[in-house]
């Protein structure tokens, strides 16, 4: 039997809490839709509890223990001892069992304390994880670490989505406002009656074709700023962002991009839970490490060892940045660079660099300064009111 790797990652848990919380969203997702979480570690032989409307009451234990049958043995003991009302017991584990084992157990549980068992080991865990409840699997990356699952799972809270429309009642419009300022700041683009854009444009009609509008706004505007502030004439734009960049939104920076200039777009974010790169040696990954994996694909290590201070000044293991072109055509190897340049440009810190270019480090902070002053009609182009 080839290996899989759902199980390699269940038989690997030692995080219990973590076992306890899939385990909580998978019973949820597989007809217990009003379980309620009990567990830690006084739970007297009950993880979770579920009463249906018929009043029949099912009780949950999660193990990760290889001996599994005592563990069964205890919690059960413990339910009977504390007089918990069940009429079936749910019992989930990491561990392997035969058929032998299972009927067993089956008939252990119902002649000594007359409940109906429901056993899942490790191979019905898969199935639950591979075929039915495939999404499950990114909201649990320490025991299911993304990168072990780059094409298997594409669920719905992995697509990443930066457009949100906000509906209120006119009671709540007070809410709606400010919940729409703090997603704006958080990084999303939200559509929303109560406040214009950032660049004054009515509420829209068509998102689709506002998207676009704002994007080709945005760069008019910078181009223009650009212009006005003596800038060379252009060869090559770059656009950084830290979520994907669709295809609405790059027709619309394409519009305003003048004749004869090369438009590239470049997602550029932490990449928090992928690979790490480790060393023998007493000190972390140099900075500026590049790992190509692709023709436009990187990981670039703006963090770990700087020779020039002979040490490391992180207090973790160095995180990557991952680096997309998805727009247009640039070497990789050069867009890194460019990239890794722009993480010296903080002279406000005492950093030799940052894990982030300055283009998306700042993103935040020029954000939360603009949404904060809603009532200022001219914005200061100069880096130096943001920082």
């Amino acid at each position: 039997m080839a290996p899989n790797v759902i199980i390699y990652c269940l038989e690997d848990v030692t995080d219990y809490f973590e076992f306890e919380r899939l385990s909580h969203d998978l019973m949820a997702l597989d007809g217990f839709r009003s379980i309620e979480p009990l567990g830690g570690f006084k739970d007297k032989g009950r993880d979770a509890v579920h009463i249906n409307v018929s009043g029949e009451t099912t009780i949950f234990a999660y193990s990760v223990r290889e001996d599994w049958r005592a563990k069964l043995a205890e919690d059960a003991a413990k339910i009977h001892k504390h007089g918990h009302t069940c009429d079936q017991l749910f019992f989930i584990t990491t561990a392997r069992f035969t058929a032998g084992e299972r009927d067993e157990a089956v008939n252990s549980i119902r002649d000594e304390f007359e409940w109906h068992l429901e056993l899942f080991g490790v191979e019905r865990l898969r199935i639950l994880l591979e075929v039915e409840h495939p999404q499950v699997i990114s909201n649990h990356p320490g025991i299911f670490p993304p990168r072990f699952f780059p094409q298997e799972i594409k669920p719905i809270a992995a697509i990443e989505r930066k457009h949100i429309f906000v509906s209120f009642a006119p009671e709540d419009s007070a809410l709606a406002e400010w919940l729409s300022r703090r997603l704006t700041v958080e990084g999303y683009d939200v559509w929303c009656e109560r406040f214009k854009t950032l660049s004054n444009e009515p509420y829209p009609n068509d998102p689709d074709e506002a998207i676009k509008n704002s994007a080709e706004s945005l760069l008019k505007g910078i181009l223009k700023t650009y212009e006005e502030l003596g800038g060379k004439q252009l060869t090559e734009i770059f656009l950084h962002s830290r979520s994907t960049i669709n295809n609405e939104e790059f027709e619309g920076y394409q519009k305003a991009c003048p004749s004869g200039v090369k438009l590239v777009g470049v997602r550029v974010r932490v990449e928090r839970y992928g690979p790490r790169l480790f060393r023998t040696e007493t000190m972390p990954i140099l900075r500026g490490t590049f790992w190509k994996i692709n023709d436009r694909a990187g990981l670039l290590w703006g963090s770990g060892f700087k020779p020039r201070i002979a040490t490391y000044d992180g207090a973790e293991i160095p995180i990557p940045m991952r680096i997309d072109v998805q727009h247009g055509n640039a070497p990789i190897e050069r867009v890194a660079q460019d990239i890794f340049g722009l993480t010296k440009l903080n002279y406000n810190a005492c950093h030799l660099g940052d894990g982030e270019p300055v283009t998306v480090g700042f993103s935040d902070a020029v954000g939360e300064i603009l949404i904060s002053n809603p009532k200022i009609s001219e914005r200061k182009p100069n880096f130096k009111f943001y920082i």
